[in-house]
């Protein structure tokens, strides 16, 4: 538990002071830090990003119906 504390706690605090909900911005903002994360992890990885040859993609599943919302 304190593992994903520690890795949602930024995504919090980006978004503690927009407007909405703040489950769902941190949430919404937890994928586009960890797309952005990803795309950069490893020199083989941001290249290939760079190059066109990979891209990194970010979604967020609903369990309610089973939908794919994605991030961009």
């Amino acid at each position: 538990m304190p593992s994903l504390v520690t890795g949602i706690a930024p995504a919090v605090k980006a978004v503690s002071q927009q407007a909405g909900g703040t489950l769902a911005n941190a949430i919404r903002q937890n994928v586009i830090d960890n797309v952005a994360r990803l795309s950069s992890a490893t020199p083989i990885l941001s290249a290939a990003v760079e190059q066109g040859k990979l891209k990194v993609v970010g979604g967020i599943y609903r369990l309610r119906d089973g939908r794919v919302e994605m991030v961009g």
